[in-house]
């Protein structure tokens, strides 16, 4: 059987075609799923750095009012711990035993400590809720220390006590607050705020 030339040869065309017809729509398949990806993977990476950004700005917001209000808190306590250090200093002078020639009064003395314990509550009222609630307590336990002492020392000096040994226990009682527990008191309120101030976690 002779063979048809002509068949094969179209045969053999149409395979070439169709072969080249085939990698020509997969370069094109390839191509556009390629192009595809890549803008994917481009908007991608637009929303994740404007999603960063975002992210960054909050960042950068938060530290900016942390730093702002750690300043406060840093100006308040150190007027705090001031006006308390000053009262409990006016307050060991007024109950002090030994008097000095020329040294100011009892009544003086008890005039500042007033004064102190005054700027004392105004400080820590305006910036109660900068400071630590524990450190509140301690400085209200401070304030009652002081009016207890203070209180032992106008019934030690009144004139209406006229029993020595009564005089003499409140005068007692007005010096162990004053040398002992106020003082104590007032290292535990320092310890306290050095650590607000400094950042560290509580002794």
């Amino acid at each position: 059987m002779p063979i048809n030339w002509q068949e094969v040869i179209t045969l053999g065309g149409a395979a070439v075609i169709s072969t080249a017809t085939l990698g020509a729509v997969s370069w094109l398949i390839k191509t556009l799923v390629s192009n595809r990806f890549a803008l994917e993977a481009e908007k991608f990476k637009t929303e994740l750095k404007a999603s960063a950004d975002i992210e960054i700005e909050w960042i950068r917001a938060f530290l900016t009012r942390a730093s702002r209000v750690h300043e406060q808190q840093v100006e308040t306590l150190t007027k705090l711990y001031r006006h308390l250090y000053e009262a409990r200093g006016y307050l060991q002078l007024e109950a002090a035993t030994l008097r000095f020639e020329g040294e100011v009064s009892r009544d003086q003395y008890h005039r500042l400590c007033a004064e102190a314990i005054a700027s004392a509550h105004e400080t820590l009222l305006n910036g109660r809720l900068l400071i630590p609630p524990d450190l509140v307590k301690q400085c209200d336990r401070f304030f009652q220390s002081v009016f207890q002492g203070r209180t032992d020392l106008a019934f030690a000096q009144h004139p209406m006590v006229v029993d020595t040994l009564q005089r003499a226990q409140f005068w007692n009682e007005a010096q162990q607050t004053v040398r002992n527990e106020i003082p104590r008191i007032l290292e535990q309120i320092e310890i306290a705020a050095r650590n607000v101030i400094h950042g560290e976690p509580p002794q």
